[in-house]
């Protein structure tokens, strides 16, 4: 086994283990500590202070999920709406969320009578015209409606199977499809008018039930340019049509052709030229045969052949690093430059034992992903070295087998270059190199089966570079979540994933938890550790948090279904609040709410009930269960998990569901005020339920003067929708808007106490902040509120934010074990947990915004970085005007209340004078006492004589 090939990476175990122990230990670097593989790996190699990290860190094991299919998994196909297709050999899709969440499944092939069944060879997604394509081994093509997998059409009449498919939009309604067949041929189709082209299939003869075509009459159609390429001299194994260069990549197991990179269409000399004149004039009155599509060959000016010992299985083409890595049975990954067709590849990377069967290069972070057959997984890093004088253009750099690593030599001209900088040698016939140092192209981390719990036949693997993360599909389909690299330098606040974090006003402190069911308390100012406490719910995570009024007490839920209440202060459990009934389910969310001068917490999950427990002081009793039960929340409540609760003052209640249904409650009654439901999940009726679930509902308490006219309530989803709703006179939604650019769902919201800033974060790492002040305030809203800012926060799904008005900054907690904080205009401050401290009141250091590169925000409100005095001037006015709008708005409320104040004082008295006099009709007569009137009480004084021992025996009604 080579050096890298063991579960260490490029480094060796001692040293792994040493780091990983530096790690864990910041304050002992001699120690060592426990190495948990089943958490995750972390390694890093000392290197020179101006060598780049090269650590690298999987969440380990993967997230591992059983799949409905029988047969082997073809292919990973992202979504437009963000989630995954599969397919199986039988015709079997499903349908995934990003975090391996079931979406959907249904078999593509119905036991019809005109329906036969079919073995597929591949498949591909067409998301621009809402379709799908299979190939068949039956030598067919077939197109199929994503909405409801009914057939399309089909082409028929294919003499070879079509192995490999690709698509790829070339224009307005233009396209190109191609295959891959067992011949080693390239089939592309140039389809120009694609929708009409398309309907016009559909009006052939039917065969099996579906409208079909002929490939020659295909070939035929004006619309259509068909092309067939004699490329390979074994069966396809991988084909990419690449838009950026116009070029196809096919390869094959067979080593004279293993790798061709070839033009679309080709060069045609004048002799082809004439030959297809000829051809067009002999044939115009004839008919079409069968088989009349000969396979053809390009110039050897058009293609670029790659000669690989036992051909490629797989490859990869990356335009930005110039590059193109290779890989196949003989276990090794070659690197190419796709400019310098030879025998020999710029680089070669060992370590694998088995065939190699997916490449992927990831650019931005300058790593390659290759996985073989028996499941290892390696991710190696790159570095370019620039050389060499204006006369060496062209070489193809390799490393000599000396042993040295500094020497190399040139394959073009057969020469020896020395040294690292690749100084300019005489007999060097070129003017400018590229190359990649080897040495540098080291394996980072090597996982096998047994760590990332993979099991069974590797089938199909895609990489997204959007969400950092590797899906791979064998008897199961599994998730593996590849770390920042800031995140490694930085530090982790947890070692499991955040799920929640709190801020306390009183301490100034920032609270976390995990799914370890940690909870650490950190320093705002600084970032240090102040206290940490375990087993906080046993071995069940910590969903969901929360303070009640005064901030001394903390309420934890968690997914035993229990939610406890801590004394903030010496971290003691003062008591156990407990779900009704033997069995207990997940607790979702978790508010305090303050009604009436009555202090109660409530909680909600996957019971489908809302728990109501009084917050009694001084209550002996250890386990407490809900003392409301609502009847109309048993009977017609939610039928799905509830996902979140807000407090709507002064005593009104609103929930949401997984299933997208929002319910307002009176809390005094326990009666339903209303129920909202967007209109997006009602015209959409392909959404699952994990796109219409909505995550977060929060209340604008400031809107209450405007609650009949404004909106109220705002709700995170469906999908990446964000609603403003408006609660009174049977819920009417005001405004909704697209909040994450990518529809990714909508995870969290926070909203600033002032009503001005809506806070809202998505399943791919993304903080969005909006300025919301008069938004949906006086009535409907059809434009987008304005994007303060927007950012990548994490390179995973953030799971809450929370907002520090005091100092304007923001927290953020994600799935990728870090909480980070921020100021609200995006830029970045620190991750608890980092060993370096930092300071809220000064300037954000630089190594902090270094770590953060890729998390640069965009800001949308100015486009320059230079304004103008005239741009500031606005800026000043805009805040003048909303400053003047709160101050306006706060002194209508107070004018209002006092209004409302001096009319209920007024009538009390009123009622009061009324009181005696009420017009009690008596056989239709008023009575004596009843006709009297009131008068007010005259002023007597409060002058007090002394009493007279001697009077006291006279008699005061005595006046004889």
């Amino acid at each position: 086994m080579d050096e890298d090939g063991d579960l260490f990476g490029g480094c060796n175990r001692q040293q792994a283990l040493g780091n990983y122990g530096r790690r864990m230990n910041p304050r002992d670097n001699r120690g060592m500590g426990d190495y948990d593989n089943g958490t995750k790996l972390e390694f890093s190699m000392d290197s020179e202070p101006n060598q780049q990290s090269k650590d690298v860190i999987f969440h380990l094991p993967a997230i591992v999920k059983e799949i409905p299919h029988r047969e082997s998994i073809l292919r990973i196909c992202p979504t437009a709406d963000n989630n995954f297709m599969l397919m199986g050999q039988d015709g079997l899709i499903s349908f995934w969320s990003s975090d391996l969440v079931l979406v959907k499944n249904r078999p593509l092939f119905v036991q019809e009578e005109n329906r036969k069944f079919k073995w597929i060879a591949d498949f591909i997604l067409i998301d621009q015209y809402n379709k799908f394509v299979i190939g068949t081994c039956d030598r067919e093509i077939r197109m199929y409606e994503l909405s409801n997998f009914e057939p399309y059409c089909q082409i028929i009449g294919l003499d070879s199977v079509p192995l490999r498919l690709d698509y790829s939009s070339t224009g307005d309604d233009e396209c190109v499809i191609l295959y891959g067949d067992d011949q080693g041929c390239v089939h592309i189709f140039l389809m120009s008018m694609v929708g009409e082209s398309l309907r016009n299939w559909t009006k052939g003869p039917t065969v099996d039930g579906i409208p079909s075509i002929t490939i020659e009459k295909l070939a035929n159609s004006e619309q259509i340019t068909y092309i067939r390429w004699k490329v390979h001299n074994d069966w396809v194994t991988e084909l990419k049509y690449i838009r950026s260069i116009n070029k196809i990549i096919s390869s094959c197991n067979e080593e004279t052709t293993a790798l061709v990179i070839g033009c679309v269409t080709g060069t045609k000399t004048f002799q082809q030229k004439m030959k297809e004149i000829q051809d067009a004039v002999h044939n115009r009155n004839r008919q079409s045969q069968p088989g009349v599509i000969a396979q053809q060959r390009r110039l050897s000016c058009d293609e670029t052949v790659f000669v690989i010992t036992k051909g490629a299985k797989t490859f990869d083409f990356c335009k930005e690093k110039n590059l193109v890595v290779t890989g196949g049975l003989d276990r090794t990954i070659r690197l190419w430059n796709p400019n310098l067709p030879r025998h020999r590849p710029t680089g070669r990377l060992n370590g694998h034992n088995s065939p190699i069967i997916f490449l992927s290069i990831a650019a931005g972070d300058s790593r390659i992903f290759s996985i073989s057959v028996d499941k290892i997984i390696k991710a190696r890093i790159l570095h370019t070295y620039f050389g060499g004088t204006p006369n060496l253009e062209g070489c193809e750099i390799m490393p000599e087998d000396t042993g040295h690593a500094s020497q190399h030599y040139c394959t073009l001209c057969d020469i020896s270059i020395s040294g690292r900088t690749m100084e300019a040698d005489p007999k060097c016939s070129v003017s400018k190199h590229e190359i990649w140092d080897i040495e540098d192209q080291t394996c980072l981390i090597t996982v096998k089966p047994t760590v990332s719990q993979i099991n069974g036949d590797l089938a199909a693997c895609y990489h997204s570079q959007e969400l950092k993360a590797l899906y791979i599909a064998a008897d199961s389909l599994a998730l593996l979540l590849l770390q920042g690299r800031e995140i490694l330098n930085g530090g982790l606040t947890h070692r499991k994933p955040v799920l929640c974090c709190q801020y306390n006003k009183l301490r100034r402190q920032v609270v976390t938890c995990c799914e370890e069911s940690v909870v650490k308390v950190w320093d705002l100012d600084t970032g240090h550790l102040v206290s940490e406490f375990t087993r906080v719910h046993g071995d069940a995570a910590i969903t969901c948090m929360t303070f009640d009024t005064s901030e001394k007490r903390l309420i934890t839920g968690g997914r035993d279904g229990y939610v406890k209440k801590w004394n903030y202060q010496d971290r003691r459990c003062i008591q156990t609040l407990r779900q009704a009934g033997d069995k207990t389910e997940e607790v979702s969310d978790c508010i305090y709410a303050e009604i009436y001068k009555n202090g109660y917490i409530i909680s909600v999950g996957w019971d489908k009930r809302i728990n109501i427990f009084p917050d009694i002081q001084d209550d002996q009793c250890d386990t407490l269960y809900p003392s409301l039960h609502w009847i109309d929340d048993a009977e017609n409540g939610h039928k799905d998990d509830i996902l979140s609760v807000a407090l709507c003052a002064p005593n009104l209640l609103a929930t949401s569901s997984y299933d997208g249904e929002i319910i307002i409650w009176n809390f005094t009654s326990g009666l339903i005020f209303c129920r909202l439901h967007s209109p997006t999940s009602a015209v959409v009726q392909e959404l699952s339920d994990e796109e219409l679930s909505i995550n977060k509902v929060l209340c604008i308490s400031s809107r209450i003067s405007y609650a009949k006219t404004s909106a109220t309530v705002v709700a995170s989803g469906p999908r990446g929708y964000i609603h403003f709703w408006n609660i009174f006179h049977g819920g009417k939604l005001l405004a909704h808007f697209l909040c994450s650019t990518y529809k990714a769902t909508v995870t969290s919201m926070a909203i600033s106490e002032d009503s001005s800033l809506l806070c809202a974060a998505d399943h791919h790492g993304h903080i969005y902040i909006f300025h919301i002040l008069q938004y949906a305030l006086h009535g409907p809203e059809t434009q987008t509120p304005e994007t303060l800012t927007c950012w990548r926060a994490h390179e995973c799904s953030v799971t809450s934010i929370t907002l520090v008005e005091e100092n304007q900054l923001l927290l953020s907690s994600s799935v990728d074990c870090s909480v980070k904080l921020w100021n609200v205009k995006g830029e970045f401050i620190g991750i608890f947990g980092q060993n370096e401290p930092w300071d809220i009141h000064g300037t954000i250091p630089e190594k902090s915004l270094e770590k953060s590169g890729k998390q640069s925000p965009v800001v949308a409100i100015s486009g320059e970085s230079r304004q103008s005095d005239t741009g500031t001037n606005e800026k000043f006015k805009s805040k003048a005007d909303d400053a003047l709008f709160l101050l306006k708005m706060k002194y209508q409320e107070i004018t209002r209340e006092l209004e409302q104040l001096d009319s209920i004082v007024k009538i009390r008295l009123h009622e009061q004078k009324l009181k005696h006099i009420e017009n009690q009709q008596i056989y239709g007569k008023l009575t004596a006492y009843q006709s009297l009137h009131c008068h007010e009480l005259a002023d007597t004084s409060l002058n007090v004589c002394k009493p007279d021992p001697a009077a006291e025996l006279n008699d005061p009604f005595d006046f004889i």
